[in-house]
């Protein structure tokens, strides 16, 4: 087995992660069941977020505190921006070819949630990057939130 890093519309339910674009703030408490079936809805398995985890807990400090990965969390546009921003460090990594233990050390708050560590693949995570980078800068130049439906 090896890590899943496709992007699936929709969402997936189980071990996943959902990404809802969204109109509205955290004020409106519930539009996320409604917005999650919407027609920009995406998902990620559980082990590909790993790999962004700590981009966006450096992006928004209250996110580990909050325990956000177990639940959802709407961030606005600017702070997805700082996020893919913040992916670079992980993508010249990866290209330098930094030993993987050590990779995800730097990169994986929680290494005990990974499933195959010893199975990284270089060249398939440093394209779900993009992709991800990719529908994630389309969706926000259509809405202002992005809210991050943990499992």
């Amino acid at each position: 087995m090896s890590i899943d890093y496709t992007l699936v519309s929709g969402p997936q339910g189980g071990l996943s992660f959902d990404f809802v674009p969204s109109h509205n703030s955290n004020d409106d408490a519930g539009r996320y069941s409604e917005d999650r079936h919407g027609p920009d809805v995406f998902s990620i398995r559980e082990n590909a977020f790993l790999f962004l985890e700590k981009a966006v807990a450096d992006a928004f400090p209250d996110w580990i505190g909050g325990y956000y990965h177990w639940g959802h969390c709407y961030l606005p546009a600017e702070t997805w921006l700082i996020i893919l921003e913040n992916l670079r460090a992980l993508r010249f990594d990866i290209r330098a070819g930094i030993h993987p233990k050590r990779l995800l050390e730097k990169h994986v708050p929680y290494r005990g949630l990974l499933m195959y560590p010893g199975r990284l693949n270089r060249k398939a995570l440093l394209n779900f990057l993009d992709q991800f980078e990719h529908r994630v800068r389309d969706l926000l130049t259509r809405y202002p939130y992005l809210v991050t439906g943990g499992i």
